[in-house]
Order: C-alpha cells, then structure tokens, then sequence
C-alpha cells in the first residue's frame, strides 16, 4: 500500500469513528511515536489501531505486535489491527488474537459488531449496504 492510499483509508476510518462519537487523532510516523496509526477515545474507551489496506489478509511482526501490547497496556488502550480489503468493509483482529498470532478468519470482527462489542448499548449507525 502506497502512503497516500494509507492515509486515506485511515482518515475513512477516523471518519466513521468520528461519527460514532470519539475524539481521534491520526499519528503520523505510526511505528516511531507510537505503534498505531489511529488513536480513538470516548468516554474513556480507549482505541489504539494499527491500519493495513490491501487484498492480503495482513500479518504483523512479533515486535510491533509486542510494541502495540506494551503501549496499550501503559496507555490503558484496546488494541487493535484494522485490515480493509479492496471493495470490502473494515475487519478488526483483538490484540489477545494478534498476541497469539492468531489470525484465522474467525477473530475478524466485522465494522458494525466491532463497535457494538465495545460500547455495549450504545446507538452504533448500521452498516451502509455497497
């Protein structure tokens, strides 16, 4: 993936968090300051994702899996790696699966469950049907 394509997806994500209510920020240089790319917070709910956009089911190294641990658990943050495939909607792989290098297809979680998980009674917009 191209930085510009990146970037673009990332800012499409921090658009649809936006819109679900948390405060976010892009971190430019994501691996230098820190490990993810976006960082969320509502209400004290505390994202940190790591984004990847392409055909490939994404894997990441053991050691940016172990810097994206550290740095929730110092930061009291939920990780995750967010991975939106070409004309698909985002998926979203817990760290307990990263950390377990666990990625079967089953421990994605789709965009629409993924937030309801989080915020459990919380108005989350429906999917949008493509």
């Amino acid at each position: 993936m191209t930085y510009s394509k990146g970037v673009f997806w990332e800012r499409e994500l921090i658009a649809y968090l936006t819109g679900q209510g948390f405060s976010t920020a892009r971190v430019a240089g994501s691996g230098h300051n820190t490990p993810a790319d976006i960082l969320a917070v509502r209400r004290g709910l505390v994202l940190a994702i790591e984004c990847k956009a392409h055909a490939n089911r994404p894997r990441l190294p053991a050691d940016r899996v172990a810097e994206l641990r550290a740095w929730c658990e110092q930061a009291g943050a939920h990780g995750f790696l967010a991975w939106r495939a070409p004309r698909q909607d985002w998926l979203f792989l817990p760290m307990h699966a990263l950390a377990e290098s666990d990625y079967a297809t089953e421990k994605w979680i789709r965009k629409d469950a993924w937030l309801a998980a989080l915020i459990p009674g919380s108005e989350v917009a429906p999917p949008t049907s493509d």
